[in-house]
């Protein structure tokens, strides 16, 4: 196994495809350029040679520069150009190409370390949308088992995997259809709005969201960012409506398909704060009592009677209630300050308001759990009953205290497996809900995937439309990033800053990076 390695990546345009499929096998190794190769010499012992080569070579080479007789059992040497253009391939599309250049890598890694991953050389995070690219190739009805296998074939995926990807796109597409939003390319499919809250009760282990813990907040910081928040949306409003002027559209339908506050932690506001929030919203754009209208009460520790009663009253119609886990030590130890049984509590004040739509999410491979921790939590889940069940494995992202202070917390196990995400599916099939959307990440845990699972017509909207890219985004708030579909499946993005303080300060700006971008005088801010 390679813990001291440098991986040089000769060809610059295969070099994500490269550190992503390599991260998937190996965890802590360096990966570089080659342009980077030099300045690495003059600072390191390395002292092997790279032969040049015209082809996209991948080289692992140990970080002392010994040879593959080394006596260290944890240092690897591979010298060896993994892949270079093949004149023989007909099809020389860039995506094509990159998986012929991942296909090659893939097969390497597993004849090097005896394993395979569970979704081969997939490093992409929507899966459904290769499926898609299986379904559309049929005129009339599908032949599941002819694309499960062609799937697995041309992605070098397990069975399981393939299964997932199909069993997601297809229920994506019966869902959009009851919507009146289809899959095929076209500049009528509506738009959603998103709202960020960038604050919450304290900040979990594993979190790299835009969040300021209360107590790190005055009330005069929050009452500027509501201020500025309401301002971005009223502007956005004016803004985003041109572009339907533009199309020949009446502005005064402005309506979007759904609408998500997300965070952060949405009831970390007050009550009153959140009732202004949504008036702002509503006072923006119609929003119909039968369109998905979703916040994240993600927290227990902010969810009060009184919060969820002006949330039901203002035509919130479903919510998001998140444990993570119901061990109350993993709660201790990921920061959460809240124990199994607030869960419940919660849940109970939220079927009393009135909510009949509840989702939970959990996260795969916390710290010190495994599969009687997860089996555990899946006990508590079914006394529950939740409508939807949004599964995660644990990404560790850089801006995280898990990653940030790693040394803190090497002693801790991540555990995730194969045994856990089956169970987790098996259980989420036993309550009758099905998969709907589903995406991966980089450095996620046992290189597997986040899955939302619902009961039919339970499922969210915006969770589809935001994964599959196939409505504009109008998003506001610190961190948020608005999508604007150009065409031919293009999106432009327009991203506003995370830093909250900036965000107060710049909020112009935000408006005004939505306004280019949609006047195509600037891309992917």
């Amino acid at each position: 196994m390679i813990k001291n390695a440098i991986v040089i990546i000769k060809n610059e345009e295969y070099y994500d495809d490269t550190q992503l499929l390599i991260r998937s096998f190996f965890k802590g190794v360096n990966i570089i350029k080659e342009q980077c190769f030099e300045d690495l010499k003059r600072n390191t012992d390395v002292s092997v040679k790279v032969r040049p080569h015209p082809g996209a070579g991948v080289f692992f080479l140990s970080s002392d520069g010994s040879g593959p007789d080394t006596d260290d059992p944890d240092t690897v040497l591979i010298d060896t150009v993994i892949f270079e253009p093949d004149p023989d391939v007909k099809d020389q599309r860039r995506g094509s190409m990159h998986d012929h250049f991942k296909r090659g890598l893939y097969n390497a890694l597993t004849d090097l370390t005896g394993r395979t991953l569970p979704w081969g050389f997939l490093t992409g995070v929507r899966p459904a949308k290769r499926a898609m690219e299986f379904i559309s190739s049929y005129d009339g009805d599908i032949n599941k088992v002819e694309i499960i296998s062609a799937f697995s074939e041309k992605y070098m995926t397990s069975e399981k995997k393939a299964r997932l990807a199909l069993d997601v796109a297809l229920n994506e597409t019966e869902i959009l259809n009851d919507h009146g939003i289809s899959y095929d390319d076209g500049s009528d499919r509506g738009f959603s709005v998103y709202v960020g809250i960038p604050f919450c009760p304290t900040t979990c282990l594993y979190c790299s969201f835009p969040s300021i813990p209360m107590d790190r907040c005055d009330q005069k910081l929050i009452s500027d960012y509501m201020r500025s928040l309401c301002f971005e949306i009223r502007e956005s409003r004016r803004i985003y409506s041109e572009r339907f002027l533009k199309k020949g559209c009446d502005t005064d339908g402005l309506q979007p398909s759904s609408v998500y506050i997300g965070g952060g932690t949405p009831t970390a506001l007050s009550a009153q704060e959140l009732e202004e929030l949504i008036a702002c919203i509503k006072n923006c754009f119609i929003i119909k009592e039968d369109i998905e209208f979703c916040v994240e009460a993600g927290r227990p520790d902010s969810i009060t009677a009184e919060k969820l009663q002006v949330l039901k009253s203002c035509g919130v119609n479903r919510i998001s209630v998140n444990p993570q886990s119901m061990n109350p030590e993993t709660l201790e130890i990921i920061g959460r300050d809240h124990t199994p049984e607030d869960i419940f509590i919660a849940f109970e004040m939220a079927r009393s308001a009135g909510f009949d739509n509840i989702n939970t999410d959990i996260i795969l491979g916390l710290p010190e759990e495994g599969v009687q921790e997860v089996k555990k939590t899946l006990d508590a889940l079914k006394k529950l009953k939740p409508e939807g069940l949004t599964v995660h494995s644990l990404a560790l992202k850089r801006a995280s205290r898990l990653k940030v202070d790693a040394d803190n917390y090497k002693d801790l196990t991540l555990e995730n497996s194969e045994e856990i995400m089956d169970m987790t599916s098996e259980f989420a099939e036993s309550l009758g809900m099905r998969p709907y959307y589903m995406y991966r990440q980089q450095n996620m845990a046992g290189n597997f995937e986040n899955t939302g699972y619902a009961l039919r017509g339970k499922e969210s909207l915006y969770n589809i439309v935001i994964m599959e890219e196939i409505q504009d985004i109008l998003a506001m708030g610190a961190g948020a990033s608005s999508k604007f579909m150009m065409g031919n499946n293009r999106f432009e993005r327009a991203s506003n800053v995370k830093d909250v303080v900036n965000y107060i300060k710049r909020t112009d700006e935000m408006c005004r990076r939505k306004k280019m971008v949609l006047d195509g005088q600037h891309k992917n801010y």
